[in-house]
């Protein structure tokens, strides 16, 4: 069987805050450090397991200055020699008020990737969510087509005349971005964010991406759709199940119309 062209070629990029600062706590239906931090051994031991081919290395980064020991002995217990990893920590402030959670989260990735061995050598990145576990990466991953640039599944947009009306965003629990373009196009994003009021769309980082990538869509690598679901497994952090039924139902549908309406971003 031929090799598949992703192979060893992203850096999974594991995106934390284990400890909330105040202010942003109190926001957050999981925001004991405890708790988090449980959500976020398991996952790491998840990633460590998956042997997905296409991931070469793991960035774990952490934006609380939370110590890391528990999960540097996950990585020496789970001992994925063909694996390697990294694990950073560090002490950011709270994002503005207003600002959403991505405003920290572009600023840790910034931050992490600088320091990273392997974000210099692996040409794409993989950034999850910390808490997130994508059982179906291996599926999508199998469908992404050879040198694609940046892979984001979008919601909420429509092709029709009033879809101004609508609120198109880019998940961005799982993004898909060869890594020089994320620094030519995505890692200036928190400096154009502003703090409402009033509220727009500069206050989240979903509709920032949609924004930056949606004049971009019709060029060579730009995927703003999924050819197929690739949902998560987890508990959010406003304490919504993604395997409830209603969240079940709702991936069931939006399979349903990658198929029958392509054109409907659903």
């Amino acid at each position: 069987m031929p090799q598949s062209p992703h192979t060893h070629s992203h850096l999974l990029v594991l995106t934390a805050c284990i400890a909330p600062k105040e202010g942003v706590a109190g926001l957050l239906h999981r925001a004991d450090p405890d708790v988090r931090l449980r959500d976020y051994i398991e996952t790491l031991q998840f990633w460590l397991r998956l042997r997905e081919p296409s991931i070469g290395g793991i960035l774990f980064a952490d934006n609380s200055g939370y110590p890391l020991e528990s999960l540097r002995a996950v990585v020496e217990h789970e001992a994925n020699k063909e694996l390697p990893v990294e694990i950073v920590s560090f002490d950011h402030p709270a994002p503005p008020p207003s600002l959403s959670y991505g405003h920290s989260e572009l600023i840790l990735i910034n931050a992490a990737l600088a320091t990273s061995a392997l974000a210099k050598r692996l040409p794409y990145l993989m950034k999850v969510t910390g808490r997130y576990r994508f059982p179906d990466i291996g599926r999508l991953m199998g469908k992404l087509p050879q040198g694609y640039r940046v892979a984001l599944d979008t919601t909420g947009a429509k092709p029709w005349p009033w879809h101004q009306r609508s609120n198109p965003i880019c998940g961005f629990g799982l993004a898909l971005i060869e890594t020089g373009f994320y620094h030519q196009y995505l890692a200036d994003i928190p400096t154009h964010m502003r703090p409402a009021p009033p509220w727009n769309r500069h206050q989240f980082i979903e509709s920032m991406f949609y924004d930056r990538l949606y004049p971009m869509r019709k060029e060579r690598g730009i995927i703003l759709r999924w050819p197929c679901n690739c949902e998560p497994v987890a508990i959010g952090s406003n304490g919504m199940d993604y395997r409830s039924p209603r969240r079940r139902l709702r991936a069931g549908l939006r399979a349903i119309n990658r198929v029958i309406l392509p054109k409907l971003w659903l």
